[in-house]
């Protein structure tokens, strides 16, 4: 393992960004994914983000295969500590820190990790002050003529798990629809013991997720102002108070059959609902109106769901059909939109 100064990155690694990838003519020297600019630009914001006061970053290592010919060798020199560190005099010499010297020759390969390299060159370029002094883990391992970059490559990536949108929801505490989703999630009883915290689909017991809750706070609290997480505690609790299927959920109910039988747990059913909390938030109205949830027809059997929501017999969910979901609910309950 090693660090690397973010303002060498370039230098070390221009290699391998400018090799050669005509992979259509040559398919069998692919070793590694084309590259995303997006990702690249994200990882670059996040860094640069958490280099700003009060803010914090964590970039795992990258692995890094290096390719050193037979006929030469790496060098490698122990560190000894002065005796002011606070190390013993036994341990003031220690083969496991040094520093690692390779022939100018040597070719670097990244095996994982060419985001967070490229992403740190860009947050070098954008914002050099702020990163000058950051390091990236490395870690390097030996290949000579590059046999094991492809198989090394997929060992590391073909097990990976990207984390749920629940867990991101649960977990990230960059993103204010996030935190507000979490102040949701324990500030209204509803939502504590029966929703998913993992999982993207309710199943079980569950009536909710964690990725709606957050999807709904965005819906909800986006392009107002104040205290945005008490609104939204104030909001499902008025809903909750108020739905008429809601009301009857207790520890005995059969969370299964509400699914089935109704749209009231429905994601998009949420997320309809935030869309008018928003618009009615916007005009003054209050949650009074929240009231009038008993003169919509909540039954999955609903005829007027048919090409608001439904096709085919199958509930679709995306913006537009929210959108539509929203007026419908929006005509049921006799709220006039914009």
């Amino acid at each position: 393992m090693t660090n690397i100064r973010m303002s060498e990155l370039a230098e070390y690694f221009r290699p391998f960004f400018e090799r050669e990838r005509d992979g259509k003519k040559r398919p069998l020297t692919l070793a590694q994914r084309t590259l995303n600019p997006s990702r690249v630009k994200k990882v670059a914001q996040y860094i640069l983000k958490g280099c700003l006061p009060h803010e914090s970053y964590v970039l795992p290592p990258v692995t890094v295969t290096v390719d050193i010919s037979q006929n030469e060798t790496f060098e490698f020199c122990g560190v000894e500590f002065e005796d002011d560190v606070g190390i013993s005099s036994l341990e003031a010499f220690t083969p496991e820190f040094g520093t690692l010297s390779l022939p100018a020759s040597a070719t670097l390969w990244l095996a994982d990790g060419q985001h967070r390299i490229r992403g740190a060159i860009e947050a070098h370029l954008r914002g050099e002050p702020l990163v000058q002094q950051e390091t990236l883990g490395v870690m390097l391992i030996p290949d000579a003529d590059g046999r094991r970059r492809k198989q090394m490559f997929l060992d590391i990536n073909k097990h990976a798990a990207k984390p749920s949108q629940s867990i991101i929801a649960l977990f990230d505490s960059g993103d204010p629809y996030c935190e507000i989703a979490r102040a949701v999630l324990m500030g209204v009883p509803i939502f504590e013991g029966r929703t998913a915290l993992e999982a993207t689909n309710a199943k079980g017991d569950d009536l909710f997720t964690m990725n709606t809750l957050k999807e709904c706070s965005k819906l909800l609290c986006k392009g107002l102002e104040g205290d945005l997480s008490k609104l939204a505690v104030s909001f499902w609790k008025a809903v909750s108070k108020h739905h008429p299927d809601w009301q009857t959920v207790d520890a005995n109910t059969n969370a299964e059959t509400l699914r089935a039988e109704t749209m009231s747990f429905h994601a998009i059913s949420l997320n309809a609902l935030s869309v008018l909390g928003n618009h009615q938030h916007r005009k003054g109205c209050g949650l009074t109106w929240l009231k009038r949830l008993n003169q919509v027809n909540w039954s999955a059997y609903n005829p007027d769901l048919e090409r608001v929501c439904r096709f085919g017999g199958r509930i679709t969910k995306n913006t537009r059909t929210a959108a539509a979901l929203a007026a419908y609910f929006a005509q049921q309950m006799n709220i006039e939109l914009d």
